[in-house]
């Protein structure tokens, strides 16, 4: 169930990232045009871009989280019995697990304490800019949750969920 919807998460996430990278684009060919060919100036594309690129890569990383495909030191972990790779990348996942928590509470927290702060050149909330760390960690939270049940799962019943077969070839036991 968690897997399936984790899935889910990860296809929706990926179209709005999509979709925050064409609005990215259009934010800057937009400043590009004004500045050069229109001789204007505008400070709000810019802040708005910035903002954007933020945000995609924060709440990106979640997709990364999903696909296990971060930076890792493999090294001595691939020479590891399939078995205790399983518990290590578990005990690992925890540990990211609570840090995750700790960047969603302290994220929230720290994201309303700007609501009084306005972006000068957009005229909006700068709590909607720094909301993208604790949702971010959110998502990545969610993710790697989903990761380490399908790991437990695989550890006791030697069997993967559906739609994560792909992960069997690193895993045989």
């Amino acid at each position: 169930m968690i897997p399936k919807l984790s899935r889910r998460l990860n296809s929706l996430i990926e179209k709005a990232i999509t979709g925050m990278i064409g609005l990215m684009l259009a934010l800057v060919l937009i400043q590009v045009v004004a500045r050069y060919f229109l001789g204007a100036s505008t400070p709000w594309t810019s802040e708005l871009s910035r903002y954007l690129m933020v945000w995609i890569a924060l709440v990106g990383a979640s997709v990364l989280s999903k696909e296990e495909k971060h930076a890792a030191v493999n090294l001595f972990k691939n020479r590891l019995p399939p078995r205790l790779r399983i518990i290590i990348e578990v005990f690992i996942n925890i540990l990211i697990l609570l840090l995750l928590f700790i960047l969603v509470l302290r994220g929230f927290r720290y994201s309303f304490d700007y609501w009084n702060s306005i972006s000068p050149a957009t005229g909006i909330r700068r709590t909607w800019a720094y909301l993208s760390l604790p949702v971010g960690a959110l998502l990545m939270f969610l993710q790697t949750l989903s990761n380490t049940i399908i790991k437990i799962d695989y550890l006791f019943n030697r069997r993967f969920s559906d739609g994560e077969e792909e992960k069997k070839e690193n895993y045989r036991i």
